[in-house]
């Protein structure tokens, strides 16, 4: 038998199901492959933006401790000391540390303390209160270690202390004040007559590097050199070195493996599945020489708050999808039909040049060819080989008798069997 001439409608369906399928897989990948690509340039951008506020925060705290830097270096050379030094007087110490510390509202403290290390001026501010403290109630410093520190220094040089927390009689106070001291010999007549002490509440300054921190959407940190916790989104994270049962509150025991490369680069990007963490050591104090006082700023983005924020843009492409795959369906159904007649055509030409049309029986040309291969392959495997004749005597009565559509049907009966 030849094969059928038509294509059954099932054939039709798989053939629109598979190329369906296709378009939308190509669809699905083309999409997919976009949304990669565009989360990957919000990645690049996030990396670049915490870089920049990492720039920011380095530059927000240096241009802080240089404001304080020159005014310890200009207090040091206040006239009111040298009067003070000759008379013994120095109420005018006191009404121009008033003055001058009113006018700066992050200055805990400031301090006149002699060689000695005894307190001869102190002013206090603390909310929005500037006053003196009585001399009945001034305190010997001598061994505080940023006095130890200070004794040692030459005319014009500055020591500024680890930030910590302020201890008022020997307990951490509570609440927190984070402060650093700010420390520089004064000299009257080329002789060293005592330390001018400034303590800089350092709240403010960190509360600006945390909200500059969270422009990321992701965890700001600050940690000293030791890997401790100076700013951190979990209060009970910061300043373990000021507590007895807080030294294994430290980054660099929580995070070892990427503390070790944010401790020896100066900068450090990291991208993973887990999110972007940023660092940078910011120097506060390399303008005037001191790179040996550093902190670490870390910005870590976790990739849930990445995802939360191309949420949106899922959504979109999500329903751009959903809209070109219906959409897909009459090119689908069209290319379909387009195979389809192709492969009719082809069944039907090929049916033309080998079957009888009317009894879709063989051609002569069809019959040849068989024949030859038949004789082939008797030839080559030494095969024998019959050939039946079936010959229809007296057709052409039946044709003069019964008319030849009669005929056609006969021949048509005998093709069949």
């Amino acid at each position: 038998m030849h094969p059928d001439r038509k294509t059954p409608e099932k054939i039709d369906r798989w053939l629109f199901f598979i190329i369906f399928t296709l378009i939308g897989t190509l669809i699905a990948g083309s999409i997919f492959a976009f949304y990669q690509r565009q989360y990957r340039d919000f990645q690049d951008r996030v990396a670049l933006e915490g870089q920049l506020i990492l720039e920011n925060q380095e530059r927000l705290v240096n241009l802080r401790f240089d404001s304080i830097a020159a005014d310890t270096s200009y207090l040091t050379g206040f006239h009111c000391l040298e009067i003070a030094e000759a008379t013994g007087d120095y109420s005018g110490v006191e009404k121009d540390f008033l003055s001058f510390s009113a006018a700066k509202k992050d200055f805990d403290q400031m301090r006149f303390i002699d060689n000695s290390g005894m307190e001869i001026v102190r002013v206090n501010s603390r909310n929005g209160i500037t006053e003196a403290v009585p001399r009945d109630e001034l305190q010997n410093k001598s061994n505080r270690y940023y006095v130890i520190e200070g004794m040692k220094l030459s005319q014009g040089e500055i020591y500024v202390s680890p930030l910590d927390l302020n201890i008022e009689k020997g307990e951490v106070e509570n609440p927190r004040i984070p402060m650093i001291r700010f420390v520089s010999p004064v000299y009257v007549n080329q002789e060293r007559v005592g330390l001018i002490v400034i303590n800089y509440r350092a709240s403010q300054m960190l509360e600006s590097l945390e909200s500059f921190g969270t422009q990321t959407q992701g965890r700001f940190l600050l940690l000293n050199r030791e890997g401790y916790y100076l700013a951190s989104p979990d209060d009970e994270e910061e300043w373990g070195f000021m507590y007895p049962d807080g030294k294994l509150k430290r980054y660099s025991l929580t995070d070892p493996e990427n503390w070790k490369p944010i401790y020896s680069n100066e900068t450090y990007l990291h991208e993973s599945t887990d999110g972007i963490i940023l660092s940078r050591i910011i120097r506060p104090l390399s303008r005037i020489g001191n790179d040996e006082y550093y902190w670490y700023a870390v910005n870590i983005i976790p990739k849930r708050q990445m995802t939360e924020n191309t949420r949106s843009l899922v959504l979109q492409l999500f329903l751009l999808g959903a809209f070109l795959f219906i959409l897909s369906a009459a090119p689908a159904w069209g290319l379909s039909k387009v195979f389809i007649r192709r492969r009719r055509l082809k069944r039907e030409l090929y049916y033309s040049a080998n079957y009888d049309e009317l009894t879709s029986l063989p051609n002569r040309h069809l019959f040849n060819d068989r024949l030859e291969q038949a004789l082939y392959h008797t030839k080559r495997y030494n095969h024998k080989g019959v050939l039946f004749f079936l010959d229809l005597d007296g057709f052409k009565s039946v044709n003069d008798r019964y008319g030849h559509e009669r005929g056609d049907e006969l021949l048509k009966l005998v093709g069949k069997r």
